[in-house]
């Protein structure tokens, strides 16, 4: 099906697709401003999306600012990040913390890797965690 109501004046399809490549990659670079895609060439159209495609991006914007601020990106494991902030925003069982991510972040976490993951908090960075939350709040109280 064309998009196009007047054939007579109607580019090609191709020229669309080029011009609309064009201004994606323009866009960044006209009003300094990042991208949220890991792609901008290769956007989505607006038709082409549905509910599947939405995701919850603003507590990792906010919370994950604070979360590296305080330091706690100093520790390696990924996880403890997305356990901290969805702890945050949806405070819950471990197995309503399962669900959150793989429902929000589209990250497929067991209860029981949570639990384990824990163990492995406690018994390796326990120590970490506790000397940089020490730090950060002598350093502002």
């Amino acid at each position: 099906m064309s998009r196009c109501i007047f054939r007579d004046v109607c580019p090609q399809e191709e020229e669309i697709d080029r011009l609309f490549k064009r201004a994606q990659e323009s866009i960044p670079r006209l009003f300094n401003q990042i991208t949220l895609f890991d792609d901008p060439t290769n956007l989505p159209r607006v038709d082409e999306l549905s509910n599947d495609d939405i995701r919850v991006a603003g507590p990792e914007l906010v919370f994950g600012k604070i979360f590296n601020h305080i330091g706690f990106n100093q520790i390696p494991d990924s996880l403890f990040k997305d356990l901290v902030i969805s702890r945050i925003t949806h405070p819950g069982s471990k197995l309503q913390l399962s669900e959150y991510l793989r429902e929000n972040n589209r990250k497929e976490i067991s209860a029981d890797n949570i639990y384990y993951f824990l163990d492995k908090l406690n018994s390796k960075y326990k120590h970490q965690v506790e000397d940089i939350s020490f730090t950060y709040t002598h350093k502002y109280f």
